[in-house]
């Protein structure tokens, strides 16, 4: 089999709490997703047409996030 690089046991132990945080969401996704995937729909489909954000507040936000990359 082929090796990883070695990781630091910090690198390590983070992995695998972040695997573990994945699969311990996921389980609660699939839990709930009957209960309230249809609820979650209806809502959005309600909200959206409200949400819609004006192109000029778009344009500066872009434009305040590249200031902020440069």
């Amino acid at each position: 089999g082929w090796r990883v690089a070695p990781a630091s046991a910090e690198e390590l132990g983070s992995f695998c709490h972040l695997r573990v945080a994945k699969e311990r969401t996921a389980r609660r996704t699939s839990q709930w997703d009957h209960a309230s995937g249809r609820f979650v729909q209806g809502r959005v489909a309600q909200m959206h047409p409200t949400r819609r954000v004006p192109s000029s507040v778009l344009r500066a936000r872009r434009a305040d996030r590249v200031a902020r990359r440069a």
